[in-house]
């Protein structure tokens, strides 16, 4: 059997390994510390050499690509028609702590504000969420759907290193296809790690290197501050700006927060979510025809995937619809049109002759949810690259690339997960005192579970992965042991790397940067219990909470949260305490139905403002920037 076979072609050099751990040479220079490739501190933005602090950036519409200057002409973004709209390409680190070894190139857009002759609007950044979501052709819709802001701000979209058009690492193995949509696409599966290894840029997508991105774009815009608008994913990058540039973050907006980095994200959002959902068919079951009670919804639905699990919806599949429940459960209008899928399905099975395949397939698969699914992960490589790194498992050679080793280990890294032996070995190396017999048989024992799990991987590729996990899983302690003994290990195939470091928890400080915070009560994908957690750690926020409401992604649907923003962005005024507004009603519906999680926030201490009267500053609102907006509470 194979792993055997891995186990006995390393007898001898693990003998050699225990002989050197337990007795090692006199006077043996101590240990380095594995930090990623060069010096173990990241050099600061003003201290970068002039190859980019003076680099000549050239804002042209000229240098938009040919998708961006097509999509300006699009009848959907007329209220940006008229706008200067202008690109750029702009170098950046590969890494920061080696800044003037190799670098990047990014893509950025800018939709510039009304301004006079001679005046600047204030920038304001902007990220879409994901990771993996491009950022310019989203400042573009933002801009057209926030259009009074473009009265103060330049809205400026950066593609986020390795996304869209910055230094792409395309590597998906089968992209999205629009004429064989399935919404069961995800960023973390189909990824080609081999593709992925060709790419330099790979292992340092992550969220703090991006922050520092965005400061060297704020540096070359002459600007000592940015503003910042960012939903979902954009919310931890937000963040991670403040934290570690906090002199140079001016007015930031996080939409639909995601948990602190380090912390686990809340489960049962979605199951939350859809049970309101089956509420909302019920209330509204003369239009859908799915039952009058949230139980009947349910049943109905369960019918529908029993008749696509037994083929009677073919193409569509059960986990196909499933999927696309999920993905439309990100909007109410998105899910309206999923709800009418679900009609046609049920009609389609009870046996309306009036209805065709072709008819159920393109309700449950709508073109909504279509355009937002292929947006966001087109680039779903480099999406689950930046999940990576953040989370510390990338390890590089000694000229920044990932080692063969690696790509053996991603595509191996859902049975390992799953594999109790060597999520206990790996939670062994993980300690610090690890004892040297304990290390010498931790290391045993893995590349003997290894060669179990990975069935297909010759010894050499066995012992490559058991070195790619010693690299991103070692505690510091550990790793400087091991590095003293650093050519025996190479006689078992296990090479030690250069790990990039993690992105680092946030410090909970009252000198943290203010942070206007918005947040539904039923967001499925950032819950309700993340935005609290978030705001546990960030003292001097204030949340802005939408009652009832479960779209993820608060601005622009008219509620107060609308006209807080435009006072906080274009005036700079502060709430003094948090807020609490209602949500608009679903589609169908004439009020809102709250749940209970914002109450019992009330309950237990919060003290939210009455809200302001809603003026949304949307397109045709009497309120303009720069007028004042009748507050008939008194707060405004």
């Amino acid at each position: 059997m194979r792993p055997s076979r891995s186990l006995a072609a390393v007898v001898l050099p693990i003998g050699l390994l225990a002989s050197a751990l337990y007795a090692p040479a006199a006077g043996a220079a101590p240990a380095p510390t594995r930090e990623a490739a060069g010096s173990s501190t990241f050099v600061d933005t003003d201290q970068l050499s002039d190859k980019y602090l003076r680099q000549g950036v050239n804002w042209s519409e000229a240098n938009c690509s040919e998708a961006d200057r097509n999509r300006r002409k699009d009848p959907a973004l007329s209220n940006i028609a008229y706008r200067q709209i202008e690109c750029a390409r702009i170098t950046v680190p590969l890494n920061y702590q080696q800044p003037d070894r190799f670098t990047l190139e990014l893509y950025a857009l800018r939709v510039r504000a009304a301004m006079s002759n001679g005046e600047n609007g204030r920038p304001l950044l902007v990220n879409r969420g994901g990771p993996g979501g491009t950022a310019t052709d989203y400042a573009m819709t933002l801009a057209n759907r926030e259009s009074s802001l473009l009265e103060t701000h330049d809205f400026i979209g950066v593609d986020p290193r390795g996304i869209g058009q910055s230094s792409p690492v395309a590597c998906n193995i089968a992209p999205l296809d629009p004429e064989r949509y399935e919404p069961g696409a995800s960023i973390d599966k189909g990824t080609d790690w081999p593709c992925v290894r060709k790419h330099r840029q790979a292992a340092f997508l992550g969220t703090e290197n991006v922050a520092r991105d965005f400061d060297l774009v704020r540096k070359l815009l002459n600007q000592d501050k940015i503003d910042y608008y960012g939903a979902s994913y954009g919310t931890q990058l937000g963040r991670t700006y403040q934290s570690l540039f906090p002199s140079h973050a001016g007015r930031f907006v996080l939409d639909s927060n995601t948990p602190p980095p380090g912390t686990l994200q809340a489960s049962g959002g979605f199951d939350r979510r859809a049970s309101q959902l089956r509420e909302w068919l019920a209330r509204n079951d003369r239009e859908y025809r799915l039952g009058a009670t949230a139980a009947e919804v349910a049943k109905s639905y369960q019918q529908i995937l029993n008749a696509a699990a037994e083929g009677a919806l073919a193409p569509v599949a059960k986990a196909g619809i499933e999927s696309a429940w999920t993905a439309a459960s990100y909007n109410d209008t998105v899910f309206q049109s999923f709800a009418k899928g679900l009609s046609t399905a049920k009609r389609y099975i009870d046996g309306d002759r009036n209805v065709t395949m072709q008819n159920v397939r393109d309700g449950l698969y709508s073109a909504n949810a279509q355009r937002d699914l292929h947006t966001f992960y087109q680039d779903g490589s480099g999406g689950i690259l930046v999940k990576y790194a953040d989370m510390g498992m990338m390890a590089v050679d000694d000229d920044g690339i990932l080692p063969a080793s690696a790509a053996d280990y991603f595509r191996l890294l859902s049975s390992i997960r799953q594999d109790a032996s060597v999520r206990a070995n790996l939670e062994s190396l993980s300690q610090s005192n690890l004892s040297t017999a304990d290390l010498i048989a931790t290391i045993t024992r893995l590349l003997d579970d290894i060669g179990r799990v990975g069935s297909d991987l010759t010894p050499g590729q066995v012992a490559g992965v058991v070195g790619y996990m010693l690299n991103v899983v070692a505690s510091e302690p550990v790793l400087n042991v091991l590095h003293t003994v650093a050519p025996i290990l190479r006689t078992l195939g296990i090479t030690l790397a250069h790990k990039v470091p993690a992105q680092s928890p946030l410090k909970n400080t009252s000198e943290f940067p203010f942070a206007l915070m918005l947040q539904a009560e039923y967001d499925p994908a950032t819950t309700w219990e993340d935005a609290l957690a978030s705001l546990k750690l960030l003292p001097n926020s204030r949340m802005v909470a939408i009652r009832g409401a479960g779209t993820h992604g608060v601005l622009g649907n008219k509620t107060c949260a609308d006209l807080i923003v435009y006072r906080y962005l274009q005036r700079g005024e502060r709430p003094a305490s948090h807020k609490v507004c209602d949500g608009q009603p679903m589609p169908g519906d004439d009020k809102i139905y709250p749940g209970p999680m914002i109450a019992q926030w009330q309950a237990g201490g919060a003290k939210p403002e009455p809200a302001p009267v809603t003026l949304s500053p949307t397109n045709g609102s009497p309120h303009q920037p720069g007028t004042e907006a009748r507050d008939t509470t008194g707060n405004g």
